[in-house]
C-alpha cells in the first residue's frame, strides 16, 4: 500500500498524487474481489461438508435404530407396555403405536392391547369405533369405560350398552361416568343379565334435585344390577356422587367399598343414619373408604339418641376423610378384625378437637381390633386420650401423626421402664409431621429405650417385649434439631422425606427439600476422599444404620463400620456423618 504524505489531507493533492491513489484503489478492490471468491468457495465447501455431516448423522441414527432397545424388546413385552399405556388412560395408544414400525404394529395386534374399551358418547361414530375395538380385543378380558353427558341421546346410549352386552362374559371392570344420575341408571338398567367375570365397578355421577321429571327422584339400583346372581365375582365398588340418592342399594357381597360424596346440598344433607343404613347392607366388607366434603352447605346431621350400630366382622382397613364431626360415625361401627385405621380431616381449625378422643376410644374399646396402623391426619387428641388409646392398641406397629400436639410426656409412655412395660410394645414405625410440641431429645430417648428394651433381662418384667423402632420419619417438626436427626440415624432408619406413594405428596404440605439439602451438604462436606470413595461399597454390618434424606436413600453408618474390599479389609471411622446413596 502506498504511503501518502499526511499533509495531502490538509491541502489540494497534486495530479501525481491523485493518479497514485486511483491505482491503489484499483489494486485493493481487486484484492477484495479475490478474497470474496475464496470466501464463496470456502462457504460452498462448508455447505457440502455440512450436508455430508447430516448424511452421516442420518446413517448413524438408522444404525442405532437397528440396535435400539425398542427393536430388541420381545413382542410380548412390547404388547404389555402398550397395554399399560392404555390402562393409564391413553385410549388411542393401540392406533398410534401401530404406525411406528412393523414390529410395533405386530405387537399392537395383541388382543389385550385392545381390551380397554372407551365409549365416549360424544365421539363421532361411537358405535363403529366400539365394534372395531371389540373385534380387535377378541376373547381377552374387557375393561369397559362408558362416558355420557346430558346431551347424549338415550337410544344411542342404549345401543352402545347392548353392543357391549354381547361380550358380557369378558367384562372384568366397568366404569360409568355421567353428569346425570338418570343416564347412569339407564346404562345400568341395560347391563346384561349375567356378568360372571366382572370384578370391579366404578360409578361417577351427579344427583340433580329436580322433581319436574315424572315427579320422581332419581336413584341408583346398583344392588339389583350387580347382585350375587348376576355378578358373583364383583369385589370392589367405587361410587362418587354429590349426595347419596334415595333408595340407593349396593351389592351385598362386595368386599371393598370407596364411597365419595363431593357436596352436601341443602336438599340432601349428610346424614349419619343414611350412611349407617347403607353400610348395614354390606356385611362382607374388608376395606372401607369414606370421603366426604370438607366444606358443605348443610351441616352434617348426627341424629339425637342414635343407637344404630353396624358390625363388620371381616373389615381390616378403614379410611375416613372429611369434616371433623364425621368421625362421630366411629361410635356406631364395630370392626373386631380391623388392622388399619386412617382418619383424615380438615387443616388446623385453631382449636383442639375434643370430640374425636372419646369417639376414637369408644370405637377401639368397643371393637377390640388388632390395630397395626393408626393415622391421624390433622386430627388431634388430648394427652389423656392419647394415653388411653395407646393402652388399647397393644398390637400397634405403625403410627402416623400429622399436625398433632403430641408432647414429650405423652411420647414417654411408649418407653419401657424398670418395673413396667411401655405402651404399644410392638411399635416399629413412627411417622411424625408438623408436631409443634415434640422435641428431638424425646425421640432420641424413645428410640434408645426401645433398643435397650429389646435386650432380654434389660428391664425386669419387660424382657424382649418392646421391639426396636426400625424407622422414624420426622418432617417439619420445629423442635427436632439436626443433631437429633443425626443421633436418631445412629440408632435406626431416620427419614426426612416423602415416599413416592405418600398421601401428602399431592398437596406438597410436607415437602422440605431445602432442609434436606442443607442437612446433606453440611455433613457431607466434612468427609475425606477415602470415606466418600468407600462409602458406596458399604453394607449394613452389625449395627450399621441407614438414614433416608434424598428422594430415595441417604445412608449413615455408625462409628467404626467395616467394609470388605476384594483384596483386603478396610475399616473407616465415620463420626456422625451423612452420605448420599
Amino acid at each position: 500500500m502506498v504511503e501518502f504524505d499526511l499533509t495531502v489531507f490538509r491541502r489540494e493533492p497534486t495530479p501525481q498524487e491523485v493518479d497514485a491513489a486511483q491505482k491503489e484503489i484499483d489494486r485493493q478492490e481487486m484484492a477484495i474481489s479475490t478474497i470474496e471468491h475464496r470466501v464463496q468457495r470456502l462457504l460452498s465447501d462448508i455447505q457440502e461438508l455440512r450436508k455430508a455431516q447430516v448424511d452421516h448423522a442420518q446413517a448413524v441414527r438408522r444404525c442405532k435404530g437397528v440396535i435400539t432397545l425398542a427393536r430388541r424388546i420381545p413382542e410380548e413385552l412390547l404388547a404389555r407396555i402398550f397395554e399399560q399405556c392404555v390402562a393409564d388412560g391413553w385410549s388411542r395408544a393401540p392406533v398410534i403405536v401401530s404406525h411406528v414400525c412393523s414390529a410395533w404394529r405386530k405387537a399392537a395386534l395383541s388382543p389385550r392391547v385392545w381390551s380397554y374399551v372407551y365409549v365416549n358418547s360424544e365421539s363421532p361414530d361411537m358405535l363403529g369405533r366400539t365394534r372395531f375395538w371389540l373385534s380387535m380385543a377378541r376373547f381377552s378380558p374387557l375393561h369397559i369405560s362408558l362416558i355420557s353427558t346430558w346431551r347424549t341421546d338415550h337410544s344411542q346410549l342404549s345401543d352402545a350398552v347392548s353392543l357391549l352386552g354381547r361380550h358380557a362374559q369378558q367384562w372384568t371392570t366397568l366404569s360409568v361416568e355421567s353428569d346425570m344420575l338418570r343416564h347412569t341408571d339407564l346404562i345400568l338398567s341395560r347391563c346384561p343379565p349375567s356378568m360372571p367375570n366382572l370384578r370391579e365397578i366404578s360409578v361417577l355421577t351427579e344427583l340433580h334435585f329436580d322433581h319436574s321429571l315424572d315427579g320422581e327422584e332419581e336413584t341408583l339400583h346398583l344392588g339389583d344390577t350387580f347382585s350375587v346372581d348376576r355378578s358373583p365375582a364383583v369385589r370392589e365398588l367405587r361410587l362418587i356422587c354429590n349426595a347419596i340418592p334415595n333408595d340407593l342399594t349396593l351389592p351385598a357381597h362386595i368386599s371393598n367399598l370407596h364411597l365419595s360424596l363431593k357436596e352436601s346440598p341443602t336438599a340432601r344433607p349428610l346424614s349419619a343414619l343414611v350412611i349407617l343404613n347403607l353400610l348395614d347392607t354390606l356385611p362382607a366388607l374388608e376395606s372401607l373408604t369414606l370421603t366426604m366434603p370438607l366444606y358443605y352447605e348443610h351441616p352434617y346431621v348426627e341424629e339425637e339418641n342414635l343407637e344404630h350400630v353396624v358390625t363388620f366382622p371381616y373389615l381390616t382397613s378403614l379410611t375416613m376423610y372429611g369434616p371433623p364431626d364425621m368421625n362421630g360415625l366411629l361410635v356406631h361401627l364395630r370392626a373386631p378384625a380391623l388392622r388399619r385405621l386412617q382418619l383424615r380431616s380438615l387443616e388446623d381449625t385453631g382449636y383442639r378437637q375434643e370430640s374425636i378422643g372419646p369417639t376414637l376410644l369408644t370405637f377401639i374399646s368397643g371393637s377390640s381390633p388388632p390395630l397395626e396402623l393408626l393415622e391421624l391426619h390433622d386430627i388431634d387428641l388430648t394427652p389423656h386420650f392419647f394415653a388411653a388409646c395407646f393402652s388399647a392398641m397393644p398390637q400397634l406397629r405403625t403410627l402416623h401423626l400429622h399436625e398433632s400436639s403430641i408432647s414429650d410426656p405423652t411420647l414417654r409412655l411408649l418407653e419401657p421402664s424398670p418395673g413396667g412395660e411401655g405402651l404399644c410394645p410392638r411399635l416399629t414405625h413412627l411417622d411424625l409431621r408438623w408436631c409443634g410440641q415434640l422435641t428431638g431429645r424425646a425421640l432420641v430417648n424413645l428410640v434408645s429405650s426401645r433398643l435397650h428394651g429389646n435386650i432380654p433381662g434389660a428391664f425386669p418384667g419387660v424382657g424382649d417385649l418392646a421391639v426396636p423402632i426400625t424407622e422414624i420419619a420426622v418432617l417439619n417438626c420445629c423442635y427436632v434439631q439436626e443433631r437429633d436427626v443425626v443421633s436418631l440415624a445412629q440408632m435406626t432408619v431416620c427419614r426426612v422425606c416423602l415416599r413416592d406413594d405418600d398421601y401428602c405428596r399431592a398437596c406438597k404440605c410436607c415437602d422440605n427439600g431445602r432442609y434436606r439439602q442443607r442437612l446433606k451438604m453440611r455433613y457431607l462436606a466434612g468427609l475425606s476422599k477415602e470415606e466418600k470413595r468407600y462409602v458406596h461399597r458399604m453394607r449394613i454390618l452389625g449395627s450399621g444404620i441407614k438414614l433416608t434424606i434424598a428422594d430415595n436413600v441417604v445412608v449413615h453408618y455408625r462409628i467404626s463400620s467395616s467394609c470388605h474390599d476384594d483384596t483386603k479389609n478396610i475399616t473407616i471411622r465415620i463420626n456422625s456423618s451423612l452420605y448420599s446413596w
